[in-house]
């Protein structure tokens, strides 16, 4: 039962309160109230339960518990409309961050665990929507690979209460060659009412007309106001982005407000949150004060995180408004113009305080499932693998995410890219990283391959093989050598706490600053070189592609192995 469900019980309590016969839990006052029209007006809450009775003026009730919030605003709690809750943090960590920001609603997509769980596990992992102090609902990708829950089973969860989209569908390579697994997939999910959320970065309104034609209910991927002017005009919703990778939102907004543009079918996402951008930035918060210092209404913008998205998902009879019989999930700010909460309620009850949750939040039982291993190798990668060859191709970083064939300006590192079921490693000469990368290793990529970079062979293969101990993880070699955060569930995810992880993160970045790269999400740019699913050159299981016309520029040759 989803955790947002109503009950006889607290429907007679919460009417008995709205029609002045009974007295609330809780009476929230003094507050100005953002209201479901935009306005601005001095109420109280009365809260019955999980959900709200009255939204009034004056509410002065004999018996009712009372919080005075004299002087501050209340607005609904933000809603995130496409999510990343796992890699390199485990969904309770991501979840109590979101929900201290003021977070109400998460659509989770399930990236990494379509290839870590079976369909028997599977549900034990979607059960966590019932014991979180969020609405969490979730989104089943549809890659064909590498899946241990395979596209007909996942079809088949499209009926559960708490799965709501099929997402994200790139339009390179799967609706380009869609295929029948695919189309069932999708035509499930409009037979089951679900969304279906797109990946068309760079696409042309051709493509964009494709992905409609297919089924797209939305997409996150704009990077200008012109590109979601496209996505609305196909009559798609246009989820505009902000995180450490595409801090999108200022132009968007900007553009969008210069052009006269709509914005009812436009949300907020944060996407993919490293845990640096969430420690110095937020999640949808940042989002909210970036389009407010663009120029957009403050009352709009809060608008597109709470209300809008609650809507495209179906979900705004429960959550993204503070109006009577939704959920009291609220946020109270010291102002409009900071959107980041002094006290977070969710579902009647105070969770949050000054960016902190008072009670730790559940997590997936991970030691009860059955994970895949990143690798079963007991011996480890040649240290000769490392090391470029004559003919070996040359590759560049256009931008943090996009790689392109052939030689770039700066420093020559190696890049080797190696896939653990297929044993199969591709390597490369990168040009756009800092030379002071000794090494530096990730398997948090979508198909969970290992990215190897570096300018020296043996500090690389220390990284490597630091990498392959732990089960999967993220190594670099900084100052006092190698530094890991393993990632022992698939070689993605970890169970550690948020302050583990961040001061990982914090570390990384600071030895990133301090040799002068350009990126400061150097885990990212890893991620995107063996990422299918962006224009350009990627370095894969079969190989280097070019991904516009699937040619494999270099095969991939069968690893090298040394016994330990």
């Amino acid at each position: 039962m989803p955790a947002y469900a109503d009950n006889t019980n607290e429907l007679r309590r919460r009417t008995g309160v709205a029609w002045g016969r009974d007295v609330p839990d809780l009476v929230v006052s003094g507050a100005t109230v953002l209201l479901p029209t935009g306005e601005l007006q001095p109420l109280d809450i009365a809260v019955v339960g999980r959900r709200i009775a009255a939204v009034a003026p004056d509410l002065v009730i004999a018996g009712a518990r009372r919080i005075d919030a004299t002087g501050k605003v209340i607005v609904p709690g933000y809603v995130e409309p496409h999510a990343h809750v796992f890699g390199p943090y485990s969904a309770g960590t991501f979840i109590g961050e979101a929900v201290a920001r003021g977070i109400a609603c998460i659509v989770a997509d399930d990236s990494y665990l379509y290839g870590l769980l079976d369909a028997d596990d599977y549900p034990r992992l979607l059960d966590l929507s019932a014991r979180v102090p969020t609405v969490l609902r979730w989104s089943l990708r549809p890659e064909p690979w590498p899946r241990r829950l395979l596209r007909h089973e996942a079809t088949r969860l499209l009926d559960r209460s708490d799965v709501n989209q099929v997402g994200e569908v790139a339009t390179h390579p799967e609706l380009w060659g869609l295929d029948e697994g695919l189309a069932r997939m999708l035509v499930g999910a409009r037979a089951a009412g679900a969304r279906i959320e797109g990946h068309s970065p760079g696409a042309s309104p051709r493509t964009i007309g494709a992905a409609a034609a297919a089924g797209i209910t939305a997409d996150h991927e704009s990077i200008s106001g012109a590109e979601v002017t496209a996505r609305l005009r196909m009559g798609m919703w246009a989820f505009l982005r902000h995180n450490g990778l595409r801090p999108d939102v200022p132009e968007m907004i900007r553009a969008l407000l210069e052009q006269g543009v709509p914005l009812e079918r436009t949300a907020f996402t944060v996407d993919g949150g490293t845990p640096g951008w969430i420690n110095r930035k937020g999640l949808i918060d940042s989002a909210i004060t970036a389009a407010i210092g663009a120029g957009l209404e403050p009352t709009e913008a809060y608008a597109m995180a709470s209300w809008r998205p609650a809507s495209y998902e179906g979900l705004d009879a429960h959550v993204g408004m503070i109006a009577p019989g939704r959920l009291a999930s609220f946020n109270v700010l010291a102002a409009l113009s900071e959107p980041r909460p002094e006290l977070v309620f969710a579902a009647g009850v105070l969770v949050a305080r000054d960016g902190k949750m008072l009670e730790p939040v559940p997590d997936v039982p991970w030691e009860a499932l059955r994970v895949a291993t990143w690798s079963n190798r007991r011996e480890r990668l040649d240290e000769h693998e490392f090391w470029l060859r004559p003919d070996d191709p040359s590759v560049h970083l256009e931008s943090q995410a996009i790689l392109r064939a052939g030689p770039g300006a700066g420093p020559e590192l190696a890049c080797a890219v190696f896939d653990p079921v297929r044993e199969r490693i591709i390597r490369a000469r990168i040009f756009g990283l800092a030379a002071g990368w000794r090494g530096l290793v990730s398997t948090l990529t979508p198909e969970r391959l290992l990215v190897a970079v570096g300018s020296d062979p043996f500090a690389l293969k220390r990284c490597v093989d630091s990498v392959f101990d732990a089960g999967g993880g993220i190594a670099f070699w900084g100052p006092d050598g190698v530094d890991l955060l393993p990632l022992p569930f698939g070689g993605a995810i970890t169970a550690a706490p948020f302050c583990e992880i961040s001061a990982f993160y914090a570390r990384l970045q600071r030895y990133a600053a301090s040799i002068g790269c350009a990126y400061d999400e150097p885990t990212t740019t890893l991620m995107f070189i063996a990422d299918d699913g962006l224009p350009g050159a990627r370095m894969l299981s079969q190989g280097l592609v070019d991904m516009r016309s699937g040619q494999v520029l270099k095969e991939a040759t069968p690893a090298r192995w040394v016994v330990l």
